[in-house]
């Protein structure tokens, strides 16, 4: 930890990310703010992705005396990286990168003077999902009544970390999960829950890199039974946070319940785990079509896996409505 109390600390873990972090080191050091210190964390990459982040280090100079590349002599998971790289983080906010995504150049910049601007406690951007090549924004909403958590709860907001500045002091309150799926809902919910004052910046600031090729290794059943196993640990840790606290109803869960249990899509894709699925929070059936914060596919897809027609809806009925959704929203020529 340096002993200059900096206006923005990144944190950066590093894990097996050679085709990506060039970029993203790039974004990260031609940040307009100045005033920033940078924490990598090595958690024990196999590949040379340090090696390709000293390069793009070298190439900025002026950032030197900013950086600090942490060491875990073995892979300890994502949570346990961002843990090590906040407490070697000495910034009045923390954000923290994932290292396969990119930023833009003025994201830390506009933030700081967001959160400096209303005495804000934490700042949320918008932000692009991408593969690379085609982008779609995603847009963070603020709640109307302005109950964070709740709003939380009902998808108003992501609840990724990457797209949050937070003041340190909040941040180090937190409890930091050891699953490593939904590790973000975990933090998530301690620091909305600890900040007086959120303000939301309506731009698209970070790119998150989407890669359909990852999807393959949730395809096995053993893949797919412990995703479930990581998603119900992280998820327990938020219903006794805010169920203990009143700060939600168990109503309010549905959709986290919704969302866990779909690990079991892989199964589900070969015609496996219908009966696991339904069993798992079976409390949520009967409340899905009720639900205001559940979507129209998510519906559908519950629809189609109570019929054990899931494979079927996700190859043909689904890819069918949004083609006529995208054909009745394009302009008639003529």
């Amino acid at each position: 930890m340096t002993d200059h109390t900096a206006k923005v600390g990144v944190v950066v873990p590093i894990w097996n990310v050679a085709p990506y972090i060039e970029r993203c080191a790039e974004s990260l050091m031609t940040q307009t703010l100045d005033d920033m210190q940078f924490v990598f964390v090595d958690d024990a990459s196999p590949d040379n992705s340090i090696d390709i982040l000293n390069t793009v280090l070298a190439r900025h100079p002026e950032r030197a005396t900013q950086v600090s590349v942490v060491h875990h002599e073995v892979n300890k998971g994502l949570p346990t990286a961002r843990k090590t790289g906040l407490g070697h983080i000495n910034a009045e906010y923390v954000a923290h990168c994932d290292s396969d995504d990119w930023c833009d150049p003025t994201m830390y910049e506009k933030m700081y003077l967001s959160a400096k601007s209303n005495d804000a406690d934490m700042v949320i951007c918008d932000f692009y999902r991408t593969n690379g090549k085609k982008r779609f924004r995603r847009r963070n909403h603020e709640p109307a009544d302005g109950d964070l958590v709740r709003g939380f709860l009902h998808r108003l907001f992501s609840p990724c970390v990457w797209t949050r500045l937070t003041r340190t002091e909040i941040y180090r309150q937190v409890d930091f999960p050891t699953e490593y799926y939904l590790e973000d809902w975990v933090q998530s919910t301690q620091t909305q829950a600890l900040c007086q004052v959120v303000n939301f910046l309506h731009e698209p600031l970070y790119y998150y890199r989407h890669n359909p090729n990852s999807l393959t290794k949730h395809l096995s059943e053993n893949s797919c039974d412990e995703g479930l196993r990581q998603c119900m640990a992280n998820f327990k840790f938020v219903e006794d946070y805010v169920l203990s606290r009143n700060l939600a109803v168990a109503n309010d869960l549905i959709w986290m319940k919704f969302y866990v249990r779909f690990k079991l899509q892989g199964k589900l894709r070969q015609r496996k785990g219908r009966n696991q699925y339904l069993s798992t929070y079976p409390e949520i059936n009967r409340h899905i079509f009720g639900c205001p914060y559940l979507s129209l596919q998510d519906k559908a897809s519950y629809l189609a896996i109570y019929l054990n027609l899931y494979p079927e809806f996700c190859r043909y009925v689904w890819p069918a409505v949004t083609q006529i959704k995208r054909l009745l929203s394009e302009p008639i020529k003529g």
